[in-house]
């Protein structure tokens, strides 16, 4: 079997067509590549909308996943990019601390992606490097474009082998390129379309995002690859759900 490419005006009008493509009966490609080649501009109400189609459909809110591998106040928090990356940490501290799981793993993918784990706010426990920072250290002392070098495993050392399981995102690599934008790619072992995967390309964006702003660039190309794309819940439901996503934007 051969993968499925899909190119998107944006991160939601790929996962529109990738979610449509999946769902669609005889679907039979091994895995599935998308790519969005623009900024989608996020706000409050239009992720509003979105967690709305969700709820509808009965599945996570997009708000919520994205939130674990990027959190939003880091955006607009004040001060240099550490105290940002901080302010991160804080934020999911303090949902820890109100009973929030993230997850079925301890760690976050935002945690692993800048080496701390945040037991509750103002706690902070390092447990490898904050590559996220190195990252963006690294590009605003080269001041070049960059293709291949700047990349970020969510591995941790207490991870070990196995048959199944293990967090899904496997690997960010970030590209500098045309002198002035940032793109990011994302490796999925596994990749639940109906769950996780719209939470999960706004998380990876708002990553984007943020190596932009810390590097005085802006965002380029966002990448996806699901090496085993899934719906669990059903394809009918998925199909549901894009379909609900496709009208707020009459895709």
């Amino acid at each position: 079997m051969i993968g499925l490419a899909i190119e998107g005006l944006n991160i939601i009008d790929a996962w529109v067509r990738a979610a449509r493509a999946f769902s669609a009966p005889g679907f039979a490609n091994d895995h599935i590549a998308v790519v969005a080649s623009n900024e989608w501009i996020e706000t409050p109400q239009r992720l509003r909308a979105l967690d709305d189609q969700a709820k509808a459909v009965q599945t996570e809110r997009p708000s919520s996943v994205a939130n674990v591998l990027c959190p939003a106040p880091m955006i607009t928090a004040p001060g240099n990019t550490l105290a940002k990356i901080t302010r991160g940490w804080e934020f999911l501290g303090r949902g820890r601390q109100q009973d929030i799981h993230y997850s079925g793993w301890k760690d976050t993918y935002f945690e692993r992606l800048t080496g701390h784990r945040a037991p509750k706010a103002g706690e902070y426990e390092k447990f490898k490097e904050n590559r996220l920072l190195s990252i963006i250290t690294k590009i605003n002392s080269w001041n070049q474009n960059v293709a291949s070098a700047l990349y970020a495993h969510s591995d941790i050392p207490s991870d070990t082998l196995r048959t199944r399981g293990a967090p899904c995102l496997q690997y960010v690599q970030f590209r500098v390129f045309d002198g002035d934008k940032i793109g990011v790619t994302g490796l999925y072992r596994s990749h639940d379309y109906l769950s996780k995967a719209l939470g999960n390309m706004i998380g990876l964006q708002r990553l984007a995002r943020f190596v932009a702003q810390e590097t005085g660039r802006n965002v380029g190309r966002v990448t996806v690859i699901s090496l085993v794309p899934i719906a669990q819940g059903g394809k009918g439901k998925l199909r549901n759900y894009a379909n609900g996503v496709a009208g707020l934007y009459g895709f």
